[in-house]
């Protein structure tokens, strides 16, 4: 499922969870943010530590949680799928460690996309979307952009 609509408690709508995802094994809420040019307004002091707090941001909002709970119970992964970082080399070799610590598997949007041009089957018209997407990100990361 995904755009799961977190209704605001007094009435209307609040935000909305990117994707909930299940098979018999597993349960997996993910969260979405992808950008091929990411900003950063953090001092280099607290770089690391407010991008890892934005990152968590959905993950601990108490309405987001009350909704997975009441799809899937209390037993599901959380991951976050993320573009682009705004951090330094070691920044960004730290980051998914960071999140883990708070229980959130961090998953690179590019990495996806290498990985689905290995599956030879994937032949959906909006994967070649996917792909050129793709193709962008991998010419930023050559050119150091």
């Amino acid at each position: 499922m995904n755009n799961i609509k977190v209704p605001k408690e007094k009435g209307g709508m609040g935000s909305e969870i990117d994707i909930l995802a299940t098979n018999k094994k597993k349960n997996i809420w993910i969260e979405v943010s992808v950008s091929t040019r990411p900003r950063c307004n953090y001092k280099k002091e607290v770089r690391l530590k407010e991008t890892v707090k934005y990152y968590l941001s959905d993950f601990v909002r108490q309405d987001k949680k009350d909704k997975v709970k009441e799809c899937f119970g209390a037993k599901y992964e959380s991951w976050l799928v993320h573009g682009k970082l705004a951090l330094t080399k070691d920044e960004i070799k730290r980051f998914p460690l960071e999140l883990q610590k708070k229980g959130v598997h961090a998953v690179y949007f590019g990495d996806i996309f290498r990985d689905m041009r290995t599956l030879k089957q994937y032949r959906l018209d909006s994967a070649r979307g996917y792909m050129n997407l793709f193709d962008a990100f991998h010419k930023e990361e050559q050119i150091g952009v």
